[in-house]
């Protein structure tokens, strides 16, 4: 009843996504996979239309963390781990939730406050060391650290996620969610704990930017009675473009109880990724092994323990309303049933229209940080707080660049193609023709709220008038661009 239950709100979602005005009308049906293939009394996440997302989206990021400590930690003799506020606590646990939410999984884990005192102590004794993060760290002789305190801390940290050099718990959660550096991408433990279908309890400790989320307790995550059949990041369905940065690895996770078993391995399984827009697709895996980008199937025991992961090269910028479809093959159960899974994901802008009656309007003040390239002086870094950026040398031909523009909301969609190109760099990747002069400029942007201009210089014509984004500005293939000045303001 409960499987039927939920297969009947799915197919309510998508009737309500299919009407909603001014969006991409896609098949995004969060099934994925042939439901005959599933188990019965196994769950799929749910499909969210972007009026709810946007809704809960407006909830979640009008809240504030507050300050973090009800009781001060102690780093020094007398050791004290702390306390931390009822309303930095439930910060950063309506970040897990809102994550949850989005990937159509239940968004009601609650705080275990036995668990937050814990990973208080884990938080404290990774401050107290101040030597990175680590889940297995050795007792810190000579400081008069007691016992009991560090096994405390033990426990916790060998049992949580945890991140550093954050300000509250809603970036580490976001963080823990990204998880695509080149130490967690092999197998996204910090994201499939978050997204782990089983989860009903976490606990946070916070010291000095140190950050310990507890996510399971001796092998064991949660008693939750509904059995989920996989998760997906991002997931089937509607994708606010501002919680999937332009470097984040795809991750489709199998719970093999739901199928008898799951095999596939990088050399039997295919993921093909298509975008919609262009018809660009990107292959991985399979026997040659050869991908276009990253590939891996890690079978560890985070969250789903069968998890393929992949993120496409040369991917560009995803724009407002931008449609990828995936299909992966080579996956099957124990009795040697083809398990095929095929959806589809929609990003969207978040910055328009939160409510009906909503005015978006952001700050004029942001950061914005550069770096860019000449064949005399290689790179140079420079960056800029009112909204405004300029760099190049007059007289020296710019040859690459990133741009990075960052606000109090998070990285602001800004996009760049060069010398006529269909290619486009998102934020923070490096703009470039293969190291050739760069001679036209087009700046784009999702960005809605903001008002982005941009012009060029070279030193035989001057600056060319401000451009909005969308615009293509070029002074020809005789005059390459020396200087480029960028203004990112609120509406």
């Amino acid at each position: 009843m409960k499987s039927l239950f939920r297969l009947l709100s799915v197919i309510i979602s998508l009737i309500i996504l299919s009407l909603i005005s001014g969006e991409i009308k896609a098949d995004t049906s969060s099934s994925a996979i042939d439901r005959k293939l599933i188990a019965e009394g196994y769950l799929i996440p749910a499909a969210h239309s972007r009026q709810k997302i946007l809704a809960e989206l407006k909830i979640f990021e009008s809240a504030k963390p507050g300050a973090p400590y009800l009781v001060e930690p102690v780093l020094k003799r007398p050791y004290r781990a702390g306390e931390l506020s009822s309303q930095f606590l439930n910060h950063g646990l309506a970040a897990v939730n809102f994550h949850r939410f989005l990937s159509g999984l239940p968004a009601d884990v609650k705080l275990d406050n036995d668990w937050s005192s814990l990973a208080q102590y884990g938080a404290a004794l990774l401050a107290i060391m101040n030597k990175g993060l680590s889940h297995t760290p050795e007792y810190p002789d000579g400081i008069g650290l007691p016992r009991d305190f560090y096994n405390r801390g033990y426990t916790a940290v060998s049992t949580s996620n945890l991140h550093s050099s954050q300000n509250d718990l809603a970036q580490a959660v976001k963080g823990f969610v990204h998880d695509s550096d080149s130490s967690n991408i092999d197998r996204l433990g910090h994201r499939r704990w978050v997204l782990a279908p089983d989860i009903t309890s976490t606990g946070f400790g916070f010291v000095n930017g140190y950050v310990a989320m507890k996510v399971f307790d001796h092998g064991v995550s949660s008693k939750r009675s509904e059995k989920f059949a996989f998760s997906a990041w991002p997931p089937a369905g509607e994708m606010p473009i501002s919680y999937f940065p332009g470097n984040t690895a795809w991750s489709f996770s199998l719970n093999p109880e739901a199928f008898g078993g799951i095999k596939g391995d990088t050399q039997t399984v295919t993921v093909i990724l298509t975008r919609i827009r262009d018809g660009k697709t990107w292959k991985f895996g399979g026997p040659s092994a050869e991908s276009d980008g990253y590939f891996n199937v890690n079978n560890e025991s985070f969250g789903l323990p069968y998890c393929i992961i992949f993120r496409p090269d040369n991917m560009g910028m995803v724009m407002d309303n931008d449609v990828f479809e995936v299909k992966i093959n080579g996956i099957t159960n124990r009795k040697g049933d083809a398990v095929p899974v095929a959806y589809k994901t929609v990003f969207f802008n978040s910055g328009v229209n939160i409510t009906s009656n909503a005015v978006s309007k952001k700050p004029s003040v942001l950061t914005i940080e550069s770096s860019f390239s000449t064949a005399k002086f290689g790179k140079r870094n420079v960056s800029a707080e009112k909204g405004q950026l300029t760099f190049g040398y007059t007289g020296l031909y710019i040859r690459g660049f990133s741009v990075t523009a960052d606000s109090p909301e998070g990285i602001i969609p800004v996009g760049f193609s060069v010398n006529k190109s269909e290619k486009i760099f998102g934020p923070g990747e490096w703009v470039s023709d293969g190291g050739k002069e760069i001679t036209s400029l087009k700046v784009l942007s999702s960005a809605g709220g903001y008002n982005i201009k941009f012009t060029i210089f070279c030193k035989d014509k001057g600056w060319s008038p401000w451009a909005d984004a969308g615009d293509e500005l070029s002074f020809g293939v005789s005059n390459p661009i020396e200087s480029v000045s960028i203004m990112i303001s609120g509406d």
